[in-house]
């Protein structure tokens, strides 16, 4: 993976980030918040977890609808696999992973599944942003914290309005990609006008305002369900700070990871997470050690559930690499 330069850039951000984190720890501290952690409330966190993956997998059949029809029993373990990849290896291929294995289990094209992935993360992001919104009606959002929800809003909604352009004008994008790659040899030129006619196919589910609707819902329960992660290892670490800290704290540390980063979003996430504690006034220790636990909570059930479904599809984790790449 690290002789691609995007892997590279990532393992740098990762660093980087990891860098600024342990630099406002204090060691000693942190060894004391560990062992008078009250680890109970972890039990109701991870099933509040795994609700929020359910959801994801109702919102993917929603998404997935226009290709045919899908039962969310059946797409919940390809979703906890991408996630789980996602969390071993860096480059986020665990996105194409899910692609890979709906299309080679569901008969359906990978293209147009890879397309709904794209669209997941998109309201993915509006969805935090909202939360983040909706809070800064009532306390105000300065510095960094500001800067994310202004700058990421652009990039996300963005994105949302050129895939809606581009579906609404189908026509007309082929034609100008067709352009715009005419000097490119003839058979890259037709795969790429395949694989982009297929990626438009996968964003039909935007052309029904009721599917958009229940995408936007279960996008929200999903992130509830996180935030409930988030407040349960907060009681865990006897911490008293207000929900909305939590929400914003799941918010800027899963919007980090839209950083090029090394898997997992290691780096980013617990520098953003720690961060938005402290500027709500906890010390700074303490947000750290909050940013490590949270993070382990949502990574190691996944993989080890994540593993599980993978031995149950009789694949390996090299196995499913290799294919989906």
């Amino acid at each position: 993976m690290l002789r691609n330069k995007r892997g590279w850039i990532g393992l740098l951000v990762t660093l980087f980030f990891l860098a600024l984190f342990m630099r406002q720890v204090e060691f000693e501290r942190i060894g004391e918040s560990f062992s008078s952690a009250n680890y109970l409330w972890l039990i109701p966190a991870i099933p509040v977890y795994f609700a929020g993956v359910w959801f994801r997998a109702v919102r993917w059949r929603h998404l997935l609808a226009p290709m045919g029809s899908f039962s969310t029993q059946r797409l919940f373990p390809y979703v906890v696999i991408g996630y789980m990849v996602n969390d071993l290896l860096p480059l986020r291929i665990g996105e194409l992973v899910r692609a890979y294995l709906v299309g080679e289990r569901q008969g359906v094209a990978k293209t147009p599944v890879l397309a709904t992935v794209v669209l997941e993360r998109i309201f993915d992001g509006l969805t935090l942003l909202g939360f983040m919104a909706v809070i800064a009606l009532f306390i105000p959002l300065g510095g960094w914290l500001g800067q994310i929800l202004r700058g990421m809003t652009l990039v996300f909604l963005g994105a949302l309005a050129g895939l809606f352009v581009a579906l609404i004008f189908q026509e007309q994008s082929m034609r100008l990609l067709e352009t715009l790659l005419q000097r490119l040899p003839d058979h890259v030129r037709v795969l790429a006008l395949r694989l982009a006619g297929g990626f438009l196919s996968g964003l039909l589910a935007l052309r029904s305002p009721q599917r958009v609707a229940a995408v936007a819902f279960y996008s929200i329960l999903a992130w509830i369900c996180e935030a409930g992660v988030f407040y349960f290892v907060g009681l865990a670490l006897g911490l008293t700070s207000p929900p909305f800290v939590y929400i914003l704290s799941m918010a800027a540390g899963n919007l980090a990871t839209a950083l090029p980063s090394s898997q997992a979003g290691i780096g980013p996430f617990e520098y953003f997470t720690a961060q938005t504690f402290v500027v709500f006034g906890t010390a700074s220790s303490m947000a750290a050690v909050f940013a490590v636990l949270v993070h382990a909570v949502l990574i190691v059930p996944v993989v080890l559930l994540g593993l599980i479904f993978l031995w149950l599809e009789q694949l390996s984790l090299g196995q499913v690499v290799r294919r989906a790449s």
